[in-house]
């Protein structure tokens, strides 16, 4: 059962990127309505998949650097 929560949880993340916008600005919205709330929650969302792009091609860009080194 694990096996199938993981899976799906990795899909799911994998398929979120597909669905990224800009950043919108959310300073004329009244900070106490649910439409602001809405707003920072998209912001945050969007900000975590970029730093996760960002890192993966990090991480990408160091295995090729260190695998295609002949001793």
């Amino acid at each position: 059962m694990k096996k199938i929560t993981y899976i799906l949880t990795i899909l799911l993340l994998s398929i979120v990127p597909l669905n990224s916008a800009e950043k919108k600005d959310c300073s004329n919205l009244n900070k106490f309505s649910k439409t602001f709330v809405t707003c920072k929650v998209n912001n945050v969302k969007i900000g975590i998949v970029e730093t996760v792009y960002k890192a993966g091609n990090d991480i990408k860009n160091y295995q090729k650097k260190a695998w295609s080194k002949k001793d």
